[in-house]
């Protein structure tokens, strides 16, 4: 996604803080865009390399559509440089992409990270979350009880972008390219926004799209696998998450101390010593805990899960309190502790933000137990002939091995886990996930995620290689639609069937082409057929 937005024509000396010379100065533009296929005349065209394309490549291209300046990108320590052309002018910049946020958010009026070190700007904040698990959950969390508490607040990450509350736009993307990404900021603004929650994937922070985004409270949540075929190593991910907490705007840090990688991020930032706050949490319930969580700021004590949710005791700086909540499992009851932290880091009351806490509902796609979701003439029967079955975005290997164990606290019966791994990415996972659904599900069928370009029974193959347990069920059936309403069909009303790795997702990508495709949707509909088939007189699955 790039944003084509055309506004109202301004300076183009506007969109820097460094003078131009009189003539590109006083250049009147009117669009800021990094795909010369969306160019509108007087546009300034971004060209920067890319992992695939070159945009220096389409400048030509960009002119003739009518862009009236070029943005360039030279090394960092060279000297701006402004060439007049016969039809256009380039600005030579250097570091462009590290700066082309802060550009961005003078071209559409936003506020500007303040480079001396203040996060918030009239007013108006930004928080944000990272980490390898949880960024959409704590994102969306925020967002819902940022407005419960009469902030308007705006979201931007995975599941798409809107005010808390209202139906999400999807954007493609868990964070935006840098001018796409203001864009939103200035649309979210717009509509009354005070506070905007953004997801940090690790690519957006290595390739500096946050960099100019006046976020003042940043959310650590945990590392594990992922994205090694973009980073390359774990050392280098680290580095990108890492990224967040050092830019110039973020005050406060809250950092989950129960990550080995977190302990280690919160004593960093603690030594290195340029925010007002850095916020240890952990949920580990142990007097003999780590050296590393003895530091900690918020604890918690006494938790208990059941089939109702998570109750626990909140041991804070700023008092302590009873946590009761609908969601379920330990890993939503860490991002719950974070959120809560930063809510309070960002100026929030601590018991009025736990008095909310009851009314959270589980986010989309997330932890999402369909059977409280069925039609009203199909909820009666379905509770007593069903199979729990529950939707999940997992698609780590410790996300998956996190649902599983979560889910298995609730299983009566067997547990079933459906799920496949996305093409084009890091293949080493995909073993490790077999290996884990086997080791911590009774039931596996191994189907099609978003297989991209690549062979759907390759990445099958993939992961089946890492199934070492010879006593789990294993099938493979590559129509993830079949996959999904075989394991509800064959399952028994004490089973639970884990879906995964999709979540929220409305679509599936298969041969580099998207289809209408939603797990809920999928589901629900056999769900609903198989009540409708119990309340006519049958007795049994199939």
């Amino acid at each position: 996604m790039n944003a084509a937005l055309s506004l109202s024509y301004r300076p183009l000396q506007a969109l820097f803080t460094e003078s131009l010379p009189e003539l590109a100065g006083v250049l009147q533009v009117n669009q800021l865009v990094s795909d010369s296929r969306c160019v509108q005349p007087g546009a300034v065209f971004v060209a920067l390399p890319g992992l695939k394309v070159d945009g220096r490549d389409f400048i030509s291209q960009a002119v003739s559509a009518g862009a009236v300046a070029v943005l360039s990108e030279v090394p960092k320590g060279e000297s701006l440089a402004v060439v007049q052309h016969s039809d256009y002018v380039e600005i030579q910049y250097p570091a462009l992409s590290q700066r082309l946020s802060a550009i961005a958010a003078r071209f559409y009026g936003n506020p500007v990270a303040d480079l001396s070190g203040s996060g918030q700007q009239n007013g108006f904040r930004m928080f944000a979350v990272t980490g390898t698990n949880g960024k959409t959950t704590c994102s969306q969390l925020y967002s819902t009880l940022q407005q419960a508490l009469g902030m308007p607040c705006g979201v931007i990450g995975t599941i798409g972008y809107g005010m808390a509350g209202q139906p999400a736009v999807e954007t493609g993307f868990t964070t935006p390219d840098a001018i796409t990404s203001q864009a939103l900021v200035r649309e979210l603004i717009d509509q009354g926004a005070n506070v905007v929650s953004v997801e940090a994937s690790s690519h957006s922070l290595a390739q500096h799209r946050l960099d100019g985004m006046p976020i003042s409270t940043a959310l650590f949540t945990n590392l594990t696998r992922d994205h090694l075929d973009y980073h390359g190593d774990m050392n280098t991910y680290g580095d990108a998450k890492a990224r967040l907490f050092m830019l110039p705007s973020v005050r406060h840090a809250v950092i989950n101390v129960d990550d080995r990688f977190g302990a280690s991020l919160a004593n960093m930032l603690s030594a290195v010593g340029q925010l007002d706050k850095v916020v240890r949490f952990s949920i580990v319930d142990d007097a003999a805990v780590s050296a590393s969580t003895e530091k900690t700021d918020v604890r918690v004590k006494a938790a208990r899960f059941t089939d109702q949710g998570i109750t626990a005791e909140l041991m804070t700086p700023w008092g302590n309190g009873q946590l009761v909540t609908k969601l379920i499992g330990p890993f939503n009851l860490s991002n719950l502790v974070g959120v809560i932290a930063s809510l309070v880091c960002d100026g929030a009351d601590f018991h009025h933000v736990m008095s909310l806490i009851p009314s959270l509902k589980p986010v989309s796609g997330r932890m999402q137990v369909l059977n409280h979701e069925l039609s009203s003439a199909s909820k009666g029967l379905s509770e007593k002939r069903l199979p729990g079955v529950v939707v999940d975005y997992a698609h780590t290997p410790d996300a998956l091995a996190q649902a599983l164990k979560a889910i298995r606290v609730h299983t009566e019966g067997k547990l079933w886990c459906v799920f496949g791994c996305g093409g084009d990415r890091d293949t080493g996972k995909r073993p490790q996930m077999g290996k884990i659904a086997s080791e911590l599900a009774d039931h596996v069928v191994i189907t099609n995620d978003n297989p991209r370009s690549e062979s759907p029974e390759v990445i099958a193959q993939d992961i089946e290689s890492g199934v070492i347990n010879s006593s789990v069920q294993l099938k493979i059936e590559l129509n993830r639609a079949k996959a999904i309403e075989e394991a509800i069909r064959q399952a028994n009303e004490k089973d639970i069937v884990l879906i995964a790795g999709k979540g929220h997702e409305t679509y599936q990508e298969v041969a580099g082409v998207r289809t209408h495709f939603n797990d809920v949707e999928v589901a629900t509909q056999v769900m609903n057929a198989l009540s409708s088939r119990f309340a006519n007189g049958s007795q049994s699955h199939d």
